[in-house]
C-alpha cells in the first residue's frame, strides 16, 4: 500500500495506509497555480488506453485508484466525456464536483455511482438539442446542465466549466476525444503505465499533440504491483517535482 519515487532523487516512500503518507504525497500532488489543467490516464506502456472490451478498467492495477483519488482531492472538477461514462462506472467524488461533457445530453446515469453521496450536484455540459435528454436521463441523480455552443473551443470550455464550478484546477480524467480536445491546453500529465516497461514512449499515447510534447525527465513513481507512474511538465511549466508545494463529445 506504498507509492515510492524514483525520481528525482533521493528515492522516497509515501505509506497509503497512514494519514501522513497520504497527506505527504497529496502535497506533492497538488497543482501548483489555483488555475491548472492536468490531464491523468492509465495506459499500457505502448501508450494503448483501453482494454479488448474498451474499457481503462482491464489496465488499472495496484495503486492506480488510490493515486486517482487523491489526484481528485487536490482538484476543483474533474471532466470527463460520455463516452467514458457510457463504458464504465464513474464513481462520484464526495467533495469535487464532476462535470461530463455531452454534446448530445446521452448520460448512462446507471454508471454514476455514490451519486446520493456526493456534495455536489453533477454538471452536464451539453447542447440547446442535448438539454432536455439529459434531464430527462438524469431524474433522478441531482445535476445541473450548463449549454454551450457545440463549436466551443477547448479554452472557452474550460473557462466555462471553471466558471461553473467556481474552482480553477480541472483534472481531466478522458476519454480519448475529452483528452484530445484539452492536451494543447494542461499544465501537466500523469501516466500510470502498467508493466513491464517495454516501449521507449513510458506510456505517452501517439495522439499526444507535438505542441505540448513533455520535457524531459519526468517524475518517477511506481508501486508494490510494479505499476510505473511519470509525472510529465509539459509546455506551459509544471515546476520541477522537487519545488512542487507540498501539504464535448
Amino acid at each position: 500500500m506504498s507509492i515510492h519515487r524514483l525520481a528525482p532523487g533521493p528515492p522516497r516512500e509515501f505509506d497509503l495506509a497512514t494519514e501522513d503518507g497520504k497527506a505527504s504525497l497529496s502535497g506533492l500532488l497538488t497543482p501548483p497555480n489555483d488555475v491548472w489543467m492536468r490531464a491523468i490516464m492509465v495506459a499500457t506502456a505502448a501508450g494503448e488506453t483501453r482494454d479488448s472490451r474498451g474499457s481503462s478498467e482491464g489496465l488499472s492495477k495496484g495503486e492506480d485508484r488510490r493515486l486517482l483519488h487523491l489526484h481528485r482531492k487536490v482538484s476543483d472538477a474533474i471532466v470527463l466525456g460520455r463516452q467514458t461514462l457510457d463504458r464504465e462506472r464513474i464513481p462520484l467524488p464526495r467533495d469535487t464536483p464532476l462535470v461530463v461533457l455531452s454534446l448530445s445530453g446521452q448520460i448512462a446515469a446507471d454508471n454514476l455511482v455514490g451519486a446520493e453521496e456526493s456534495v455536489h450536484p453533477l454538471v452536464v455540459v451539453t447542447s440547446t438539442k442535448g438539454k432536455d435528454r439529459a434531464h430527462r436521463q438524469l431524474a433522478k441523480v441531482p445535476h445541473r446542465v450548463v449549454v454551450v455552443d457545440p463549436e466551443t473551443d477547448a479554452a472557452m470550455l474550460a473557462d466555462i466549466i471553471r466558471t461553473e464550478v467556481e474552482g480553477g484546477r480541472l483534472l481531466i480524467e478522458g476519454g480519448e476525444q475529452t483528452w484530445r480536445m484539452f492536451a494543447s491546453h494542461c499544465d501537466d500529465l500523469w501516466l500510470a503505465v502498467t508493466p513491464p516497461p517495454t516501449n521507449a514512449r513510458a506510456g505517452l499515447p501517439t495522439w499526444w499533440p507535438a505542441d505540448n510534447l513533455p520535457r524531459p525527465d519526468a517524475a518517477v513513481y511506481t508501486d508494490d504491483a510494479r505499476m510505473l507512474y511519470y509525472h510529465h511538465q509539459l509546455r506551459r511549466g509544471a515546476p520541477p517535482e522537487n519545488e512542487t508545494r507540498g501539504v464535448l463529445v
